[in-house]
């Protein structure tokens, strides 16, 4: 999942996402400007921004957490 204040930018960060898993996580958010975004990967880790870890809590804890280098605070900052 993704939230990015343009529409367009969420898309196209969630689509590669999906497609290229966990490895291309910060890659994806650094070059698009995502702060906040969070990924399940098969085995069940959770890769997530710092922003959105701040957003979200988990009433099952995760099996495992991964935090991945932010791009910002504000998840509907540009």
């Amino acid at each position: 999942s993704v939230i990015h204040p343009d529409a367009v930018i969420a898309d196209i960060a969630s689509t590669t996402l999906m497609i290229s898993g966990a490895a291309a996580l910060t890659e994806t958010t650094q070059k698009l400007g995502v702060a906040c975004a969070v990924l399940v990967d098969d085995a069940g880790t959770v890769w997530i921004t710092p922003a959105m870890q701040a957003r979200i809590a988990f009433e099952t804890p995760p099996r495992e957490i991964k935090v991945t280098p932010g791009t910002g605070a504000d998840c509907g900052a540009r």
